[in-house]
């Protein structure tokens, strides 16, 4: 340690005796028991003093607080960064990347109205800013009818023309394979149009109207003495949406112990299959109908 010390003071002096040669010359005259000394720079100054450059030493006081907080010890490195680079994976570049890009997302300001719901609502109540702009309405699609297909050699001049006659509205008419598919405005232009088909005698084909399908059952055991009229009120009182009863047939006309009944193909209509009797009668089978081909279902 004191050679080493020795080493950074012979170099320190070296160093001052190139920069100020002058104030040097006049110490030495004044104290001529002091020798001249003449150092060589550009070697070392002891065995144990690295060459460097005396400029790019440190020059501050051997042993002062400036040295020992200049210099941070190892341990302290190793606290701050643990010993370890950190090191950023694909997935952290994009995510760096992608928060330097995208600007902080800014909240909407609430409209007159929406401020006002909000503070009218209870404090547990979370109340959700409108979508869309101020005072527009919510897109809405008009549900039509179910189309019709004209199947007829007329031309469809003479069928428009019969349709602005009667006043039937439609919204498209375009040829299709099946024949003219027209679509009705209006559930009623739909019922006006396939009555004018009818009444004109053309070919066409459409399907029911959803207001107007219906679920149809059979019941089985009920004796053929029982009145429909009873059957019925009965169905109703039990809430359901029955529509019509018939009595079932054989070929011959002598009626079966089985009604036919059609219903509103509704929630309630479907719970026809749940009833546990009819006009206190008990074991009866309630399925949806066969095949007419069948000759156990025929009906009047």
């Amino acid at each position: 340690m004191g050679d080493h010390n020795s080493g950074r003071l012979e170099a320190l002096l070296a160093f001052f005796i190139k920069k100020f040669p002058d104030a040097y010359r006049e110490f030495t005259e004044v104290n001529p028991e002091i020798k001249p000394t003449n150092f060589d720079t550009d070697s070392p100054a002891s065995p144990d003093c690295p060459k460097s450059n005396p400029c790019d030493m440190d020059c501050s006081p051997i042993g002062s607080e400036a040295e020992t907080d200049s210099t941070p010890s190892s341990s302290d490195a190793e606290e701050e960064n643990d010993g370890f680079k950190p090191v950023l994976t694909k997935s952290g570049k994009r995510k760096a990347a992608k928060s330097l890009k995208a600007p902080p997302p800014t909240k909407k300001p609430l409209t007159p109205a929406a401020a006002g719901a909000a503070a009218r609502a209870p404090a547990d109540t979370p109340v959700s800013a409108p979508t869309g702009l101020p005072g527009s309405a919510p897109k809405t699609f008009t549900k039509y009818p179910p189309p019709l297909y004209i199947r007829t050699n007329k031309s469809w001049n003479s069928i428009s023309s019969l349709l602005n006659d009667k006043k039937i509205k439609y919204v498209s008419a375009r040829n299709a394979q099946a024949g003219i598919k027209v679509t009705a405005a209006t559930p009623n232009d739909h019922r006006a149009l396939s009555a004018m088909l009818r009444l004109q005698k053309l070919e066409y084909h459409t399907y029911a109207l959803p207001e107007e399908r219906r679920l149809t059952v059979v019941i089985k055991g009920l004796p053929a003495e029982i009145p429909i009229d009873e059957i019925k009120e009965d169905l109703k009182s039990q809430n359901l949406p029955v529509l019509e009863v018939h009595r079932m047939h054989k070929p011959n006309k002598k009626p079966f112990d089985m009604v036919l009944v059609p219903l509103s193909l509704t929630r309630e209509g479907k719970e026809i299959f749940n009833i546990a009797s009819v006009c206190q009668l008990f074991g009866l089978t309630i399925e949806p109908p066969l095949n007419r081909l069948a000759p156990g279902q025929c009906h009047s």
